[in-house]
């Protein structure tokens, strides 16, 4: 189960944001409409994404620099609360 995991996340970005939905590639991935995120958080260097039903944990140590000022500057362009 491990290794098929592993070849797919190898086969997809660990995240994509297309047409306002941020979504975590993995097998049983979430997805969360920007427009829908009412609060971000940064703790432990993870961001933590908050709707009013959901919550999306994203691990900012596994993804490319570029891609995550990218994320960042996404992120920001929101009219969110961070803490």
């Amino acid at each position: 189960m491990y290794l098929s995991v592993y070849f797919y996340q190898r086969q997809h970005k660990y995240l994509t944001i297309e047409k306002g939905i941020l979504k975590a590639n993995s097998p049983f991935g979430k997805e969360i409409y920007l427009t829908d995120i009412n609060q971000t958080r940064k703790f432990s260097g993870d961001y933590i994404l908050k709707t009013e039903k959901k919550e999306l944990t994203i691990n900012t140590q596994i993804i490319d620099p570029i891609s995550l000022a990218k994320l960042t500057y996404e992120l920001e362009k929101l009219d969110v609360e961070w803490k």
